[in-house]
């Protein structure tokens, strides 16, 4: 396999990921409209976040930055002000242009 196929490979991987952690950032936008109490929605988070990890891990890219993604959902979940972490999560996928496929 050439270098060119494996950096394609890697960049449909990311891609990849990226999408997933789309996925995650819609279902969480939708549990947010749900009124319902703070805990569920912690443990929901963290329910996101394993599927997320998993997902990652089923990639097998290696790197120092594979979980930069999972990050963004473990800083959601650390955060107390859930405006602010829901600014941020959305401020960093418009930053990786993931906002611009989506049919709304």
């Amino acid at each position: 396999m050439t270098s060119r196929n494996k950096e394609y490979k890697l960049r449909c991987l990311r891609e990849y990921i990226n999408e997933d952690l789309l996925d995650c950032y819609i279902l969480l936008r939708n549990k947010i409209k749900d009124k319902s109490d703070i805990n569920s929605k912690k443990l929901y988070i963290k329910c996101l976040i394993k599927r997320h990890k998993k997902f990652i891990n089923k990639t097998n890219i290696y790197g120092k930055n594979k979980y930069h993604t999972l990050n963004l959902l473990v800083h959601y979940l650390n955060t107390q002000d859930s405006s602010i972490s829901m600014h941020t999560l959305t401020n960093s996928l418009n930053n990786r242009n993931l906002f611009n496929n989506i049919n709304k």
